[in-house]
């Protein structure tokens, strides 16, 4: 399976263009939990704002897939979690400068492998996120931070070669 983030606007063919005051939402997100490159059911997927959770769901449909619509200029964390599995945390900054337009909306598409608890994982680590997704202005898009998730991936010393798969 390979390690890639394609973040694509729901348009192809619209790039940005000026912003408008009136963009509540700017980015759409979609969260496909796995294991060894299985799609997991029984998954509870949470979306949480300023501490406060928004939104929950199990994923049911047929894919495996969870989608949030997210607001801009906003901090979000989503939740992955099955019961004797590791919860997993991706932390989402919508935060866009006032000159890009949200319109159509960013997407950002990713696996997230799940893990059983283990003994070996480093439980200091357990509760950091397991990747930081922001907006990109040289790319403009949204992508995730390689070299923190790496990090964390490291410092979990986990044996799987992909924790967080963004397509």
């Amino acid at each position: 399976m390979k390690t890639f983030c394609t973040i694509l606007l729901l348009a192809a063919l619209c790039g940005s263009a000026s912003a408008g005051k009136n963009e509540p939402r700017c980015l759409r997100v979609s969260v496909q939990p796995v294991r060894n490159g299985i799609v997991l059911k029984d998954v509870t997927i949470a979306l949480v704002r300023d501490n406060s959770e928004v939104s929950r769901s199990k994923n049911t449909s047929a894919d495996g897939r969870s989608v949030f619509l997210l607001e801009r200029n906003a901090h979000y964390t989503i939740k992955i979690c099955r019961k004797g599995f590791i919860t997993r945390k991706i932390y989402i900054d919508t935060s866009l400068p006032e000159n890009v337009s949200a319109l159509p909306l960013f997407r950002c598409d990713f696996q997230v492998e799940v893990s059983p608890g283990s003994p070996a994982i480093n439980k200091d680590f357990i509760d950091y996120p397991i990747a930081l997704v922001q907006y990109d202005a040289l790319r403009d898009v949204f992508d995730y931070e390689k070299s923190y998730t790496a990090a964390v991936k490291k410092c979990l010393a986990e044996k799987e070669e992909n924790i967080i798969v963004f397509k």
